[in-house]
């Protein structure tokens, strides 16, 4: 910062005040008051302006730095919204990746950990969080417990409901005269359960009915998506979906299941609460506001 004449003459005036008071006291005794009505006069004048010269200017540049440091962090702020996503808990309907709560490896169902933010700016987010919003840090972090013992809980049901599907869904299609149209019918099994369990936790609609006939050939198929097995005639296709849609329909009527689908629906319902507040935070950024808090990089300014 550059030095003006002001930078020197103000100081200079204050320090002539200040002897010339002292002066005044023991030398001059019948002017001690005039001086002092001086001083008390001109003393702030010259005071406020060295502190608003100097130290205004040093608040307002760190001020600017936190708010720059602010915008460019909130895309991480925003991030920790998106993970709170369907993903954070339960599972995702014959999901391409199964990238959800409970994922499918090699013939058995297997509870994911909480998704974390990614790492860019995601520790400096933290640092924020944890010093300035105690209340959505300690909701975050016992939202990822939560939702670890929810999803395994999911998954171990899961897995014990996949034997017994495993063996009812290839007699419907046995007794049926039904052909399977995929190679695996554990590929099957899974989408049924899954769907199953999709409709208790209230995450779709899911539901099999007979499929139009084409030429003579007759098809039971989920009903928003594709066929699942062929039949000779359509007395066949009828009584294999009705067998099929009970076996949808099962998860809904496992009491313990629906224990654990309230349980599941009322952290889902915190899960969006949290997600509020995360966007609170980040739309007050976004207008122009500073993150509270301070990170390591901030915490330097």
């Amino acid at each position: 910062m550059s030095v003006s004449v002001w930078d020197i003459v103000v100081p200079a005036v204050l320090v002539f005040m200040v002897l010339a008071m002292i002066y005044t006291n023991y030398a001059l005794p019948s002017a001690q008051s005039l001086m002092l009505i001086s001083y008390n006069l001109v003393a702030p004048i010259l005071v406020t302006f060295l502190v608003s010269k100097h130290y205004g200017a040093i608040w307002t540049t760190r001020t600017m730095r936190k708010i720059q440091h602010s915008v460019i962090i909130n895309p991480a702020l925003k991030d920790w919204q998106l993970t709170l996503s369907s993903k954070l808990i339960g599972i995702g309907y014959r999901s391409g990746e199964w990238g959800s709560g409970v994922n499918y490896r090699k013939g058995k169902f297997i509870a994911n950990g909480p998704f974390e933010p990614s790492d860019t700016f995601s520790s400096l987010v933290r640092d924020h969080l944890m010093s300035e919003y105690e209340q959505v840090w300690k909701k975050w972090s016992a939202l990822k417990i939560e939702s670890r013992r929810l999803n395994q809980a999911l998954a171990e049901y899961l897995n014990r409901s996949v034997e017994g599907m495993s063996q009812s869904a290839p007699t419907v299609l046995t007794d049926t005269h039904g052909r399977l149209l995929e190679p695996d019918s554990s590929s099957v099994v899974k989408e049924i359960l899954v769907a199953g369990l999709d409709n208790a936790l209230d995450l779709g609609t899911n539901d099999i009915i007979v499929s139009n006939p084409q030429s003579d050939l007759f098809y039971v198929r989920w009903k928003d998506g594709n066929n699942i097995a062929q039949f000779p005639t359509p007395e066949s296709s009828t009584e294999a979906c009705r067998q099929l849609r009970l076996l949808l329909k099962r998860p809904s009527m496992d009491l313990a299941l629906v224990e654990l689908a309230n349980q599941y629906k009322n952290t889902q319902a915190r899960i969006e609460a949290l997600r509020t507040n995360l966007k609170e935070i980040s739309r007050d950024v976004d207008a122009g506001g500073v993150l509270g808090g301070e990170c390591d990089v901030c915490r330097k300014f």
